[in-house]
């Protein structure tokens, strides 16, 4: 008998364990999968971001190159057509961070969303957050190809 009260009690706290609607994540409050998706677009913004200050140390290097005599005009074009791709990508990633809505921030987005709403909203943020990546990366090494060159 005791055996079978056992038995009853580790299939009553398994039972009890089993929930069928997703539970929220304690992070940010999303189901196991939406807080997945989430924290992939927040992965890829915080892998990408810290290369804000390379940007800027680039573009420090190239306006200093352009002021300088050593550069010819078509040098100094190729150097400000970089200067502005890079320009471009830093804004893009700043634009994305003040688009981008955080569910502690925008609790009532969230909130009053679908999940199929906040899947497709993260998803895109997840192509846009790629594409600011883009931006970045390839400005980054147009500028460390062209100053490679000038050494």
């Amino acid at each position: 008998m005791a055996k079978f009260h056992a038995l009853f009690l580790c299939l009553l706290l398994f039972a009890a364990c089993q929930n069928s609607a997703p539970t929220p994540s304690t992070t940010t409050g999303l189901s196991p999968q939406m807080d997945s998706l989430y924290s992939l677009v927040v992965a890829k913004h915080d892998s990408i971001m810290p290369k804000i200050g390379d940007i800027e140390a680039y573009q420090f290097q190239l306006r200093k190159l352009t002021t300088a005599d050593s550069l010819s005009t078509e040098e100094k074009k190729s150097a400000l057509l970089i200067l502005a791709q890079l320009k471009k990508g830093h804004e893009a990633m700043f634009d994305w961070m003040n688009a981008f809505k955080n569910p502690h921030l925008n609790e009532d987005f969230y909130t009053q969303s679908s999940e199929k709403e906040l899947w497709s909203y993260l998803q895109t943020e997840e192509d846009k957050i790629e594409e600011v990546t883009r931006l970045m990366q390839n400005s980054m090494q147009e500028a460390k190809n062209f100053l490679e060159e000038r050494k």
